[in-house]
C-alpha cells in the first residue's frame, strides 16, 4: 500500500523537516503540495458538477453584509421578533448580538465558549456553556452553565466547578435541561431551576447512552435529543417527567444533528451526497424530508414564529449567514436517510485495492504496564520551536513535553534587550507536584563593548619632576566566561471566569553564578592586575590607579549566590483572530534580586512595569504603553558592590548608563496594514504586516555618582508576522528607525521580536 510506504519512510526520521513531503515525493514522483492542489482541483471539478445538477433554494438573508470572515451562529428567535446569534469571525470575537431589520446591537462578550453546536434562547434569556480553570492545574477544566438576560442585562452561572453540557431552556425561561458527566463519564441529563440552580429531577440512564443537542417541545414537557453509541446515531424524544423515550430515527449512519422542534416535525440539518442542508423528521411516521437544497450547506434550524418561517445559517465565501425561508411542507421532497452518502475515499479504495485498509494490519497483543514518572520525563512525546518575549529580553530555542505533560525541557538562548547580550541554556520543569520545580543551566562566553575611555598615565620622580604624561583613548570591550545554575519553584494560577482572560505567576530562585577568565582588552594591561580587575584605571601615576572606571555590572572572577523572586499579573480582553493586541488589559511585572550567603559580592534590586493596552481609533489598532522604575544598590565600595542585569526596558536607539534609580515610560501606536498571506515556497508564510508608532521616555538618576540624565526617543517599527516552514509558533521579523530627541541621535535597527540588532 502507496500511504503505508509513506508513513514508514516518514516515520523512520520523523524529527527532519519536510521529512513527509520528501516521502511522497519519493513514492508518488510528487510533493505535498502538487498531491493536494491535485485532490483539491479534483473535489473542486466534482463539486461544480454537483452544483450543476441542483436547484439551489432562494432564501430571504436576515444577517447584515460583512467585509471579512464572519459568522452569525445558531440564530433564535427572541420577543419581539428579535433574532439572536453568537457572532465570531476573523475580525470579531465571540459576542451575543441581536438582530432586526439587519440592524445589529451587541449584548453580551462571553468567556471561553465550550461550543457545543448550537445556542439556546427563549423570551429575552439566553443559555451556553464556557469553559472554567482550576486555578492550578490548566488541563483540569469545567464546563460550567452561564445565563445572560437581554431585559435586565444580569448574567449569572448555574453552578460552579461543574461538567454540564448542550444546556437548553425550557418555553417559559424558568428551567434548564442540560447533560451532566461525571469523572467516571457517566451521563446523566438534569433539569434544574434556572436562577437557584436547584435540580428538579435527574432522568434516568442506565446503559450510560450520550446525549446531546437537547431541546424543549412548546409544552415544556418533552425533549428531544441526539443519541449516540459506539454505531450509531438515533433521535428520541424523552418525557421529562417519567423519563420515557419515543425514537424517532433508529440506528442510523445518517450525520445529522442541531434538532429543534416544529409542530408535527422536528428539524434537524444533515449531510447530502457531501453538503449539509436543512430536512424535517415527521414525528409520528419518521419519515425525512429534505428542506433546503444548499450551495455550501445550511445549519442550525429554528422556527420562527412571528413570520411562520424558519430561521438557519447558509454558508457563504464569508462566513455563516443568516437566511429565513417559507415554513412550507408542500414544497419538502422525501429523502432515504439510510442511502450511502458520497464516499470521497473510493479513490484510495481502489488505489489500495481494497475497502479494509486494516487487513493487512497483524493483530498484537499489548500487556499493559505501570508507567514510571520518572523514566517518563526522558521520554519526549513532541517537540517544536520556540519563540517568547517581553519588554525586556527574548527567548529562541526548542522545547519539548512529555507523554503526561508534567515535563519540559527548553534548550535556547536567552537575550536580554537592553544590554545586548545573552547565553544558551537548558531549563527543565518538572509540573506533577503543586508548586512547578524549575531547574536551569546556562553557560557562555560574554563580551561587551563599553565604548571607548581615556587613560592617562603619568610618570614622575617628584611631584614636580614629571617625566612622562600621556593620554590615550582605548575601546573598552570586556570578556568572560559565565556559568550559572539555578533551582526554584513556581506557581502558576489561572483566574479566567469571563472575557478577561486572567492569572498569576509567583517564583522565586536560587542561583549560583560563577565568572572565569574575566579581562578587558586594553593592551596596555595586559599581564597585570588591571587586566582582571573590576575596574579600569582612568589615571595611572607610577604604576598606582588613583582614578578608576568601575564595572559595578560585573561579576569579574569571582562567585555569587543571589535570590530572584518574581511575580507576574496578566487581565487581557479576549481577541479576534486579526487582533495582534489585546483589546484592553495589563500586564504587570516585579523582580526583586538580593545576594545571600557566602557570596564574594553583594548587590540588591527591584524592577516593575505597567503595560496597559486600550482601543485605538479603529478595528485592531492599539493605543498602549508602559511605565517602569528600577532601584538598584550602589556602594561606595565598589569592589564588593554588584550590579545586576537590568530588568526594564529602556528608550529605543538610545545607549542608556545605568544608575541606582531608573524610571521609563512609552507610548505606543500600533496598526495593521496588510494581511497579504503570501507563502515564499515551504520555508516562510507572511500573515500580516504592520506598524507601531512609539514615543519613549526615560530618566536616570545616581545620587551617589551625582549623576542625572534624560532620555527621549520617537520612531517606527514595521513588523511582518510570518511562520516559518511549518511550525504554529509565530514570529515577528522587521525594522525600526529611532530619532533620538534627548541626547539627538538616529538609529536603524532589524528585529526579531523585541530583539534589536
Amino acid at each position: 500500500m502507496i500511504w503505508g510506504k509513506i508513513a514508514t519512510t516518514s516515520w523512520r526520521v520523523p524529527f527532519i523537516p519536510f521529512r513527509f513531503s520528501s516521502s511522497i515525493k519519493k513514492h508518488t514522483g510528487k510533493y505535498v503540495v502538487d498531491v493536494y492542489k491535485e485532490m483539491a482541483d479534483t473535489l473542486a471539478q466534482r463539486w461544480q458538477n454537483q452544483i450543476d445538477t441542483l436547484q439551489l433554494t432562494p432564501y430571504k438573508k436576515v444577517s447584515p453584509g460583512v467585509s471579512s470572515f464572519t459568522n452569525y451562529s445558531y440564530p433564535v428567535e427572541l420577543e419581539g421578533g428579535r433574532i439572536v446569534a453568537l457572532k465570531s469571525g476573523l475580525a470579531d470575537f465571540e459576542q451575543l448580538v441581536t438582530l432586526k431589520d439587519k440592524v445589529e446591537q451587541v449584548h453580551y462578550v462571553p468567556g471561553i465558549i465550550n461550543d457545543g453546536g448550537f445556542l439556546s434562547a427563549t423570551n429575552s434569556r439566553i443559555v451556553w456553556t464556557e469553559y472554567e480553570y482550576d486555578p492550578r492545574w490548566r488541563m483540569k477544566t469545567y464546563s460550567v452553565i452561564k445565563f445572560y438576560d437581554l431585559g435586565t442585562q444580569s448574567f449569572w452561572r448555574l453552578k460552579k466547578q461543574s461538567r454540564c453540557a448542550g444546556p437548553t431552556l425550557s418555553p417559559d425561561g424558568y428551567q434548564v435541561a442540560y447533560i451532566e458527566t461525571d469523572q467516571n463519564y457517566t451521563h446523566t441529563i438534569v433539569v434544574a431551576d434556572v436562577f437557584t440552580g436547584k435540580e428538579i429531577r435527574r432522568l434516568p440512564n442506565p446503559s450510560n447512552q450520550y446525549y446531546a443537542m437537547m431541546r424543549f417541545d412548546e409544552t415544556g414537557k418533552n425533549l428531544v435529543a441526539l443519541k449516540t453509541n459506539s454505531k450509531t446515531k438515533e433521535l428520541v424524544i424523552i418525557n421529562i417527567e417519567d423519563g420515557s423515550e419515543k425514537t424517532i430515527l433508529a440506528q442510523t449512519n445518517w450525520h445529522f444533528g442541531h434538532p429543534y422542534f416544529a409542530g408535527d416535525y422536528i428539524l434537524v440539518s444533515g449531510n447530502k451526497e457531501g453538503i449539509d442542508n436543512i430536512f424535517a423528521v415527521a414525528i409520528n411516521t419518521g419519515e425525512v424530508f429534505q428542506i433546503t437544497t444548499s450551495k455550501f450547506g445550511a445549519y442550525n434550524p429554528s422556527v420562527r414564529k412571528s413570520t411562520s418561517s424558519i430561521l438557519y445559517n447558509e454558508q457563504t465565501e464569508n462566513g455563516l449567514a443568516i437566511a429565513e425561508i417559507e415554513f412550507n411542507p408542500a414544497t419538502w421532497k422525501k429523502f432515504n436517510h439510510q442511502t450511502e452518502d458520497a464516499r470521497y475515499f473510493g479513490w484510495l479504495e481502489q488505489q489500495e485495492g481494497s475497502k479494509n485498509f486494516l487487513q493487512s494490519v497483524t493483530p498484537q497483543n499489548y500487556t499493559p504496564k505501570r508507567y514510571r514518572k520518572i523514566a517518563g520525563t526522558i521520554n519526549p512525546y513532541n517537540w517544536g520551536a520556540y519563540f517568547n518575549s517581553d519588554l525586556s529580553g527574548a527567548t529562541l530555542g526548542l522545547v519539548s513535553r512529555d507523554v503526561l505533560s508534567t515535563t519540559a525541557w527548553l534548550l535556547g538562548y536567552n537575550y536580554n534587550v537592553a544590554e545586548r547580550s545573552g547565553a544558551w541554556g537548558a531549563r527543565f520543569s518538572y509540573q506533577g507536584f503543586y508548586p512547578i520545580v524549575d531547574l536551569g543551566f546556562s553557560v557562555g562566553d560574554r563580551s561587551v563593548n563599553e565604548g571607548d575611555i581615556t587613560i592617562r598615565f603619568i610618570e614622575r620622580n617628584s611631584p614636580q619632576n614629571v617625566t612622562s604624561d600621556v593620554t590615550v583613548t582605548r575601546n573598552l570591550t570586556l570578556k568572560w566566561h559565565e556559568q550559572t545554575v539555578e533551582g526554584g519553584i513556581r506557581l502558576p494560577f489561572i483566574f479566567t471566569r469571563s472575557k478577561y482572560l486572567s492569572g498569576l505567576t509567583l517564583s522565586s530562585t536560587l542561583n549560583y553564578r560563577t565568572v572565569s577568565n574575566f579581562r578587558n582588552t586594553i593592551p596596555e594591561f595586559r599581564n597585570t592586575n588591571f587586566e582582571t580587575s573590576r575596574f579600569v584605571p582612568a589615571l595611572i601615576i607610577n604604576d598606582t590607579a588613583r582614578n578608576v572606571y568601575t564595572l559595578r555590572s560585573f561579576v569579574g572572577n569571582n562567585n555569587l549566590v543571589f535570590n530572584r523572586t518574581r511575580a507576574t499579573l496578566y487581565v487581557y480582553h479576549k481577541q479576534s483572530p486579526r487582533d495582534f493586541l489585546p483589546p484592553k488589559g495589563i500586564y504587570l511585572n516585579a523582580e526583586a534580586f538580593n545576594t545571600v550567603g557566602n557570596s564574594n559580592l553583594n548587590g540588591s534590586q527591584f524592577s516593575g512595569y505597567l503595560h496597559a493596552y486600550l482601543p485605538g481609533f479603529d478595528r485592531h489598532h492599539s493605543l498602549n504603553g508602559y511605565m517602569a522604575f528600577q532601584g538598584t544598590l550602589f556602594t561606595n565600595n565598589f569592589l564588593t558592590n554588584y550590579i545586576f542585569e537590568n530588568r526594564v526596558p529602556v528608550p529605543r536607539g538610545q545607549s542608556v548608563f545605568r544608575s541606582q534609580n531608573f524610571f521609563s515610560a512609552s507610548v505606543n501606536y500600533a496598526l495593521p496594514l496588510l494581511y497579504p498571506d503570501l507563502a515564499l515556497g515551504p520555508l516562510l508564510n507572511i500573515q500580516r504586516v504592520r506598524a507601531n508608532l512609539f514615543f519613549d521616555y526615560g530618566f536616570g538618576n545616581s545620587p551617589i555618582n551625582r549623576i542625572n540624565q534624560s532620555y527621549s526617543t520617537v520612531g517606527i517599527e514595521y513588523t511582518f508576522d510570518v511562520n516559518v516552514m511549518r511550525f504554529l509558533p509565530q514570529l515577528d521579523l522587521g525594522f525600526r528607525i529611532s530619532k533620538g530627541l534627548s541626547p539627538a541621535t538616529t538609529t536603524f535597527e532589524f528585529l526579531l521580536g523585541t530583539i534589536n540588532f
